[in-house]
């Protein structure tokens, strides 16, 4: 990884913009600064098409904006862009794999890696799996699974894996799992229609994944709030914040979700959740639950109440993308052009485009071996060594200070 840093710190990222023929969608999504035209093809994208041979090179450069960061366990660095691919850098070559004849599968939202190594790759082509055991760079060591496979939709937005190493795909039309031979489909119960003047307009849309301590799975929503979801449905699953009874009174259990959907625990605006709108879903090293909202901010379930965090407590945008927890217990929240803030369990740092970020549209963040933190933002990569405390007193001191640690590699022009 350092090695990665030196040749990071030589060469800028090249940013571009790229589509192709496909039905339109416009809208301002996902964080994007700008109004993106959302493009998808009518037809599923064929094993291996947009895995064509790869551009070779010996520097880091990316297409448009950044979606996800992976550091996988052999330390390569894997990116995922919003219409140019992914990439991945190996520390002395680089990778890329675009789809040149059109956009599907050009578009990758999430990215996972399994037990085994394998690299899970969500796009709105279908699912791409990298054969840990075979050469980066060969197209042949991706698979690409669609609907012609069992996927619900090849319009797949989150991935996580559980702990027998099933692979959970949210996707535009709803969650399923693959368990490496089949796939099968989660029913959620229903609930009401959100409004989604402002949001994406797919009302099934799965937005996040995330297992917790428990083995338990979350589900986030566009607009429905979110789900726990566990194949043991029992009193422990009946957390406090939802069920209103006597969980000593076996009887009295029995009765109160006779009616209800097994397996599911349901967690809105109505029961303190931060906003129905959920963008991600993670965990601390605590055990609580954090959520990131479009429009409520940022949420904390402690397993029986809710906290949120918003503009008025600390936080510079209700836009949350994603929440994550380095090594040392700080929590990074990643905004929609509020930079990101750093919470230490005490009180909030923020860094924005003056402090030294690409930009201040964050998608995503991931911590190295040697600590130190990378944003994907709109317009680059960010890389903070996380040494500095983002100092109290003039934003000129801040900002200077700010800027011996945080170092970016911005591209030609705006991404988007």
């Amino acid at each position: 990884m350092k090695q990665l840093c030196t040749i990071l710190l030589l060469v800028p990222l090249i940013i571009s913009c790229t589509g192709g023929p496909a039905a339109i969608h416009t809208q301002r999504e996902e964080g994007c600064p700008f109004n993106v035209t959302a493009l998808y093809a009518p037809t599923p994208a064929k094993s291996g098409s947009f895995l064509h041979a790869p551009k070779e090179d010996t520097v880091l450069n990316t297409g448009a904006y950044i979606r996800n960061l992976l550091i996988d366990k052999k330390g390569n660095l894997w990116f995922t862009t919003h219409s140019n691919g992914f990439g991945v850098f190996d520390g002395r070559k680089q990778y890329l794999f675009e789809n040149k004849a059109g956009i599907a599968g050009n578009v990758i939202r999430d990215i996972v890696e399994d037990k085994s190594g394998n690299i899970w790759l969500a796009t709105n082509g279908g699912l791409y799996r990298y054969n840990a055991q075979a050469p980066l760079h060969l197209p042949e060591s991706y698979t690409n699974y669609t609907t012609n496979d069992g996927i619900i939709s090849n319009q797949i937005w989150c991935l996580t894996i559980d702990t027998s190493d099933n692979l959970w795909i949210g996707t535009e039309t709803g969650v399923c799992k693959f368990d490496g031979k089949i796939f099968t489909a989660l029913s959620l119960p229903p609930r009401p229609q959100a409004n989604l003047t402002n949001a994406y307009p797919a009302p099934d849309m799965i937005t996040s994944l995330y297992i917790d301590n428990h083995a338990a799975l979350w589900i986030g929503t566009n607009g429905g709030g979110a789900y726990r979801y566990t194949a043991n449905a029992g009193a422990n699953d009946c957390l406090q914040n939802s069920c209103k009874h006597d969980l000593n009174q076996p009887d009295d259990f029995r009765s109160h979700h006779s009616s209800l959907t097994p397996f599911f625990t349901h967690y809105s605006e109505a029961n303190g959740l931060c906003n129905n709108f959920i963008q991600s879903i993670t965990g601390d090293q605590e055990g609580n639950i954090w959520f990131g909202s479009r429009f409520g901010g940022a949420g904390r379930f402690d397993g029986k109440s809710f906290t949120t965090f918003n503009t008025s407590n600390g936080l510079t945008n209700n836009f949350i993308w994603t929440v994550k927890e380095d090594t040392r217990g700080n929590l990074w929240f990643a905004s929609a052009g509020g930079g990101v803030s750093k919470f230490d369990g005490k009180s909030f740092a923020v860094f924005t485009l003056q402090d030294g970020l690409a930009s201040d549209y964050i998608q995503s963040v991931v911590e190295d071996k040697e600590g130190n933190i990378w944003f994907g933002t709109s317009t680059g990569i960010t890389r903070y060594d996380g040494n500095s405390s983002a100092p109290s007193g003039s934003p000129d001191i801040k900002d200077k200070e700010n800027k011996k640690h945080l170092k970016s590699f911005p591209g030609l022009r705006n991404g988007c």
